[in-house]
């Protein structure tokens, strides 16, 4: 199946397992370094495979919570924690975030 470059919508898995955490590797490596737009260096390459684990992690615990199960302490604690890595990572990229819009 190929993947349509021009799609909007990034690819979200609906299933949790090996083929689908490949497929959604493969997509987010590739839109990111698209997003840069040049060659990566080995640091970068280290930096977006920690993003994609990270955001797997989240997704995953956030289809859980969306399924209605509730999460330990610990887990929610690890969330917290993903969420601020994964903003470092991205910024260490050189994506900030979007400026605050005017009151």
């Amino acid at each position: 199946m190929m993947i349509d470059q021009d799609v909007s919508r990034l690819y979200a898995p609906r299933r949790f397992n090996r083929v689908t955490k490949q497929r959604f590797a493969r997509v987010r490596r590739t839109e990111l370094a698209r997003h840069l737009g040049r060659q990566l260096s080995y640091p970068e390459k280290i930096i977006i495979g920690r993003i994609i684990a990270i955001e797997w992690e989240l997704r995953r615990l956030d289809a859980k919570l969306d399924a209605g199960e509730d999460l330990s302490g610990n887990a929610l604690r690890a969330r917290l924690a993903a969420e601020t890595r994964l903003r470092l990572d991205l910024t260490a990229l050189g994506m900030a975030p979007a400026a605050a819009k005017p009151l």
